[in-house]
C-alpha cells in the first residue's frame, strides 16, 4: 500500500512539474525572469511539486 502511495505520488507531482514547467516556458520567462513576479502561482506550483518530489523520492524504506 505504502509502495502505491508513494507511486500514485511521485507520477502526479512529476506531471505537475511538467506541466506548470511548460506554462512557465510558455510565457517567456527564459527571456523575461521578470514575469515570474506576476505569476507567483505557477511559481508556487513548481516549488510545491520539487518539493513533494524530494520529499517521497527522498524516503528510502
Amino acid at each position: 500500500m505504502q509502495f502505491l502511495l508513494k507511486s500514485v505520488l511521485l507520477l502526479g507531482s512529476l506531471a505537475w512539474l511538467v506541466v506548470s514547467a511548460k506554462t512557465l516556458l510558455s510565457l517567456g520567462v527564459m527571456e523575461n525572469p521578470s514575469i515570474m513576479k506576476e505569476h507567483l502561482l505557477v511559481v508556487a506550483q513548481v516549488v510545491l511539486a520539487v518539493l513533494i518530489l524530494r520529499s517521497v523520492a527522498g524516503k528510502r524504506s
